[in-house]
């Protein structure tokens, strides 16, 4: 259900100092920030998980994983004024209820929404859940379409020892460029295969492949997140995972790391990922005594803390591509503010080579 909107807040642009990686040829455009509190239609707005850009209408699409606790599970319809100059407004244009099967908005906890994808063969979106967890098609208003019936290995059993751990689902999820196949990743491994990551230890999370319209499987991969990359003061809250998958044209992905250090802030990486060399594991229930070969992984952004002008780096959540500018395809960052004052919706502009994808 879309609902008409009453904005209450104020937008920040930030000039970002100039960066250049010269191995890829990816520059910061710019920067812009939505600080938290901001209101509308009396919801409060953040949470930013996945963000996919719609060509159609040149708007973006952006879900929120408030678990129906502020207000019903939700996404955005965003205008992102974007130039070669970087961005220099965003607006707000729509929010969508997210529905349930019995056609009602999710109740409390019922739901984690964490992916977005655009589905441009049927003008519908998909959309991911660590509660369950769950996949699911929805048309453009959030009407549930469709539930996707996932392998047991990502169902947790009751005696805790298969499936995803609490909180480490489908935070990635991506639609093939010819709109075949879905690819939903998991934060960190499921139990059976072996441990979230550690300072010491990578951790093998799976990514799902599956048919856009059938949800049948076609393959399962491999992707070792990195160790923790920093150890958080005074033994505090130390993380890292998978946050967002994003496919290119190649059959490549664009995937995103972020850690969390206590004391010390977020570390973000950005890698470019290729499933070629990769062992196929579709359909088993473990991973441990297989030889299996990951995805491989290059690594082609780090933003540390503070990083183009920011006072801090907040949890980089969503990615996506952003329409052609200039000769440059762009690309957009955001962040999961939490909902916490403390943190804001962060919003990054990248340009790319135009054939990068």
């Amino acid at each position: 259900m879309q609902r008409a909107l009453a904005l209450t807040s104020v937008f920040i642009f930030l000039s970002a100092p100039a960066f250049a990686d010269n191995d890829h040829n990816l520059t910061i455009l710019g920067t812009y920030v939505i600080p938290s509190g901001l209101q509308i239609d009396d919801v409060e707005f953040g949470g930013i998980s996945g963000l996919d850009y719609q060509p159609e209408t040149g708007k973006f699409i952006a879900i929120s994983d408030d678990r129906s606790q502020k207000a019903p599970a939700r996404f955005y319809d965003i205008d992102i004024n974007l130039s070669k100059d970087g961005i220099t407004g965003i607006n707000i244009a729509a929010m969508h209820s997210l529905e349930n099967a019995q056609g009602q908005a999710w109740a409390e906890k019922t739901t984690d929404p964490e992916g977005i994808a655009f589905d441009h063969a049927y003008q519908s979106i998909f959309w991911s859940s660590e509660v369950g967890p769950a996949l699911y098609k929805a048309d453009l208003n959030g009407k549930l379409l469709q539930e996707f019936v996932l392998p047991d290995a990502y169902i947790p059993n009751s005696d805790g020892t298969r499936g995803i751990y609490n909180n480490q689902a489908f935070e990635g999820l991506t639609v093939s460029n010819d709109g075949k196949h879905i690819y939903v990743a998991t934060e960190n491994a499921l139990i059976q295969d072996g441990p979230k990551a550690s300072l010491d230890a990578v951790s093998p999370s799976r990514i799902l492949q599956l048919d856009a319209v059938t949800g049948e499987t076609i393959a399962e991969y491999i992707y070792e997140t990195d160790k923790i990359p920093v150890k958080a003061v005074n033994n505090g809250w130390n993380d890292n995972g998978l946050s967002e998958i994003r496919a290119l044209a190649s059959g490549d992905f664009l995937v995103t790391e972020r850690s969390y250090a206590e004391g010390i802030g977020f570390n973000i990486r950005l890698y470019r990922v290729s499933l070629k060399q990769a062992t196929n594991i579709a359909g088993a229930k473990s991973i441990k005594g297989m030889d299996v070969q990951p995805v491989s992984k290059e690594e082609i952004l780090t933003i540390k803390d503070g990083d183009f002008g920011f006072s801090h780096t907040d949890n980089i959540e969503a990615i996506s591509f952003g329409p052609e500018i200039d000769g440059y395809q762009t690309l957009i960052l955001a962040t999961d503010n939490n909902f916490n004052i403390k943190e804001e919706t962060q919003f990054y502009a990248f340009s790319l080579p135009i054939d990068f994808k």
